[in-house]
């Protein structure tokens, strides 16, 4: 998973030096075990009044195939 959390951050990075950059969300969910386990990885980068930040992100595991974050 560690492999899958640096792209992620590569991903918001390169996203953030875009001309006019606002804002970027990135989620991935990885299926395994034939569905019964799951990770959920997601990152969103926000710039207010074009200068500040907000960095969030958030992870979840799940070994039930019946999640409940959404």
């Amino acid at each position: 998973m560690e492999k899958i959390y640096q792209h992620v951050e590569d991903i918001v990075t390169v996203a953030e030096l875009q001309d006019g950059f606002y804002e970027v969300e990135v989620t991935v969910l990885v299926r395994r075990s034939g569905g019964s386990e799951s990770d959920f990885i997601r990152m969103q980068l926000e710039s207010y009044d074009g200068e500040k930040k907000c960095r969030q992100l958030t992870v979840k595991g799940c070994r039930d195939s019946a999640m409940q974050w959404f």
